[in-house]
C-alpha cells in the first residue's frame, strides 16, 4: 500500500512539473513546438468574430486566448477585460517587412515628395499620403511611437507605414491617424487617456500602426486629433469621440475621465442631426451639419465659439446662433471652419470670413466679437476663398490660412496667413512673430513654386506647415501625379524630411 501511495505521490509531483513538447525531448517552456522536417506552423482556431469566442464549457475565453477573427482577417488576444484590435493583418506585416528589412521602410524613390493629403503635428512630426501609390509615410521625432516604427529617435527620411491605399491622414501629440480605402482606422504612438482608440492605461503607446475598432456598421471618413483627443467622422454622418474627457471636450456633459473607444457624441444640439465637416483644437470643437448650421463645445474663453454671449465652458454640442443655416450662399450658412488655440473663424455661404477670440491669431476686429474678417483681407480680383484652415490640436498662440480659387485659370490663386509665425512657418516675412503685426493678413509666399502650381491645401502645425499644391494640366484640372508636398518652419528633427538640416522661412518643396 506505502509503495502505490508513492508511486501515485511521484506522478502527481512529475505532472506538476511537466512541461509539453513537439518534436523536441528538451521543452523549453511549458509549451515548445519544433520544426524538424518541414517549415510548418502553428494553426490557430478561427471563429466568426473575436467576441463570440467561448471555452469548451461554453463560458467567455479566459485571458490570454488568441483567435483569427474570420471578420476583420487578423489576430486577437483576449485581455482581462477586453479583445485587443487587430494584433497583425496584411497592412501589419507588410509594414513590419518594410521597416526590418526595406531601408527602415524610407520610400523606394528619390526625388521629390508628392502627397494628396497631409497633416503636421504641432511639435515634430508630419504624415502624409502618397500621390502615387496612396500608402502613408511618416516623418520626423519618433518618441513614443510618433512615427509609426521602432525608430524612437529622428526619421530625417520618410518611412512608409501603412502599404495600402488611405484617404485620410492625421497627426497629434506624438501621435497619427490615418483612413483606408475600405473603411479601416489605424492609429499609432502616444495613446494618453485613450485618444487613439485603445484600451488605456494597459495600453500607453504603440511603435506601428494599430487598427482601431469602430462601433458595428460605422466606417471613418475623417479623423482629427489634438493634445488629448480624437474625432473621428462616421459614415453615418455622426461624431464619433476618444480621450479625455478635459473640458467637456467629449459633448457628454462631463469633465473627469476619459473614453478610450470610438463613442457617439449625440447629446445637445448633435441630437438627430447629419455631420458633414468638422475642426478641434486642444479644448474646443465645432462641427458643421448637412443644412450649414454651427455647433460648438468645449473650452470658450473670449467667445472663441462663435457665440458672443456665451463664456466658461460649453458643456454640450451647442447650436450657434449666428450660423444658422439656410440657403447655400447665405451669410448664415457655415460653409467651413478653423479652430486654432484661442480663435475661430468661419467661412459663410455668402465668402464672408467672420472670426471669434483672440484679435493675434485672427488679424482683425475686437476680440470676442463676431468680426467680419473681410475687410482685414485684401484678395486679389477675380479669388474667392473656398476654405479656411487654423492650426488643430497645438498649444501656444496659433495661425490660420485661407485658401482661394481663381476665376481666371491662368492666374494663380493666393493663400493668406494670420497668427503667430514661428521658424517663418507660414510663408510670410514676419517670422517670429505676429503676421502684421496682427492688423491684416498676408499672402504666402510661391516664390519656390512653378508658375503653374497652386497651393490647394494647408496643414499648420505648431512649429512647422505643410502645403500641397497642384500643377494645372491644360484644360485647368490636376492631375493626382502632379501634386507635390512643400513645407516651410522647423525644420529639426525631420519633419520636413530630407531638407531638415535648414529652416525654410517659405514653402519649400520637400524631398525623401
Amino acid at each position: 500500500m506505502k509503495k502505490k501511495l508513492l508511486l501515485a505521490a511521484i506522478c502527481c509531483y512529475t505532472v506538476s512539473l511537466c512541461q509539453v513538447g513537439i518534436n523536441t525531448q528538451n521543452p523549453q517552456g511549458a509549451l515548445h513546438i519544433q520544426n524538424t522536417s518541414k517549415e510548418m506552423g502553428v494553426v490557430l482556431p478561427v471563429v466568426s468574430e473575436a467576441l463570440s469566442t467561448v471555452t469548451p464549457n461554453n463560458t467567455t475565453a479566459i485571458e490570454a486566448t488568441f483567435v483569427y477573427d474570420n471578420t476583420l482577417k487578423c489576430v486577437r488576444i483576449k485581455t482581462d477585460t477586453k479583445w485587443s484590435g487587430c494584433l497583425l493583418d496584411e497592412a501589419g506585416v507588410t509594414t513590419i517587412i518594410n521597416n526590418t528589412y526595406n531601408n527602415n521602410g524610407s520610400t523606394a524613390t528619390n526625388g521629390i515628395i508628392k502627397a494628396i493629403d497631409a497633416d503636421g503635428d504641432f511639435l515634430y512630426q508630419s504624415v502624409y499620403i502618397n500621390a502615387s501609390d496612396k500608402n502613408v509615410y511618416t516623418m520626423g521625432y519618433g518618441g513614443l511611437g510618433a512615427v509609426g516604427t521602432n525608430n524612437m529617435g529622428y526619421q530625417q527620411i520618410p518611412v512608409k507605414i501603412i502599404a495600402e491605399a488611405c484617404t485620410d491622414v492625421a497627426s497629434g501629440y506624438y501621435s497619427g491617424y490615418a483612413i483606408t480605402a475600405t473603411g479601416k482606422l489605424y492609429s499609432w504612438g502616444y495613446n494618453i487617456y485613450g485618444k487613439n482608440g485603445l484600451d488605456y492605461p494597459t495600453v500607453i503607446s504603440t511603435n506601428i500602426p494599430t487598427e482601431v475598432i469602430m462601433p458595428s456598421g460605422i466606417k471613418p471618413v475623417k479623423v482629427e486629433s489634438s493634445n488629448l483627443n480624437t474625432i473621428v467622422l462616421g459614415n453615418d454622418g455622426k461624431l464619433y469621440t476618444m480621450g479625455a474627457n478635459f473640458n467637456y471636450m467629449n459633448g457628454n456633459n462631463t469633465n473627469t475621465g476619459y473614453i478610450s473607444t470610438p463613442t457617439q457624441i449625440n447629446s445637445g444640439s448633435l441630437n438627430g442631426v447629419t455631420i458633414v465637416d468638422f475642426a478641434m483644437a486642444q479644448d474646443k470643437v465645432c462641427a458643421i451639419d448637412s443644412t450649414g448650421k454651427l455647433h460648438y463645445w468645449g473650452y470658450n474663453l473670449n467667445n472663441q465659439n462663435t457665440s458672443p454671449s456665451t463664456t466658461g465652458w460649453t458643456q454640450i454640442p451647442t447650436q450657434s446662433t449666428i450660423f444658422t443655416g439656410g440657403a447655400s450662399n447665405s451669410a448664415t450658412f457655415a460653409k467651413s471652419v478653423a479652430l486654432s488655440t484661442y480663435s475661430c473663424i468661419v467661412l459663410d455661404g455668402s465668402g464672408k470670413i467672420h472670426g471669434f477670440g483672440n484679435n493675434n491669431e485672427i488679424s482683425g476686429g475686437a476680440a470676442g466679437n463676431s468680426y467680419n474678417l473681410s475687410n482685414n483681407v485684401t484678395i486679389d480680383p477675380g479669388e474667392t476663398i473656398v476654405k479656411v484652415k487654423g492650426m488643430d490640436g497645438g498649444v501656444g498662440i496659433g495661425s490660420f490660412a485661407l485658401i482661394t480659387k481663381q476665376s481666371n485659370p491662368s492666374v494663380k490663386p493666393n493663400v493668406y496667413a494670420s497668427g503667430y509665425n514661428y521658424y517663418g512657418k507660414m510663408g510670410t516675412p514676419d517670422e517670429f512673430g505676429f503676421i502684421n503685426n496682427s492688423t491684416s493678413w498676408q499672402k504666402v509666399s510661391t516664390a519656390s513654386m512653378s508658375i503653374s502650381e497652386k497651393i490647394v491645401d494647408v496643414a499648420i502645425g505648431y512649429y512647422h506647415a505643410l502645403y500641397i499644391t497642384g500643377d494645372d494640366n491644360a484644360n485647368g484640372t490636376i492631375d493626382t501625379n502632379d501634386y507635390n508636398l512643400f513645407g516651410a518652419g522647423y525644420a529639426f528633427p525631420g519633419p520636413l524630411g530630407s531638407n531638415y538640416q535648414n529652416n525654410p522661412n517659405i514653402p519649400t518643396q520637400l524631398k525623401n
